[in-house]
């Protein structure tokens, strides 16, 4: 079997560990499990950056320490990211029904030719790495979802996102992509 690492990049510690205790019970299969403290407030994109670079995987899962998992979500994922071949599994999150990859599983070999050793664009702070990343995986053709292989975003508190990501993801994806996957994600 291929190796996955999850990373939960944190600002709250605790709370990152409970996540991962959830997420270690309820995988259905062995990964490596990680909470990288962003000391420096460096952001979400950073920090997944920084661990890529110095941790070699077949496959990373990024999340937050505010994701609840479903039963047997990793091994539903890596099921699904075999099955058919996938770059980028999305995960279910409750939201975007498997079209954006808000938390997500990536082949690092796929990965590594979009951003050479990087996992997103390091340019972003906190939003909209996924969000560029995913329409990469449907320009390539290797974005898959599997619907039980839930992970879900569970922050009461978070009603929006970084403004200057999203003004930097919309310049981007002008030079990017084709007028078809430009509208993706508007």
């Amino acid at each position: 079997p291929k190796t996955i690492a999850v990373v939960i990049p944190s600002i709250n510690i605790e709370r990152a560990n409970m996540v991962v205790d959830v997420m270690q019970k309820r995988a259905g299969r062995d990964a490596d499990y990680y909470v990288v403290e962003d000391i420096d407030r460096s952001g979400f994109m950073a920090t997944m950056n920084d661990f890529v670079k110095n941790n070699e995987y077949d496959y990373y899962v990024y999340a937050t320490e505010d994701s609840s998992p479903g039963w047997m979500w990793l091994k539903r994922a890596y099921d699904k990211a075999i099955e058919k071949d996938a770059g980028l599994i999305a995960f279910n999150d409750g939201k975007n029904s498997g079209n954006l990859a808000t938390f997500g599983m990536v082949e690092r070999k796929w990965m590594q030719s979009i951003y050479g050793g990087d996992i997103f664009y390091s340019g972003y702070h906190s939003h909209y790495g996924d969000t560029e990343l995913t329409v990469y995986a449907i320009r390539d053709n290797k974005l898959a979802y599997d619907p039980e292989s839930c992970l879900v975003e569970v922050d009461y508190k978070k009603h929006g996102v970084n403004m200057k990501d999203k003004e930097l993801y919309n310049k981007r994806k002008m030079t990017l992509f084709n007028s078809s996957l430009q509208e993706l994600f508007s």
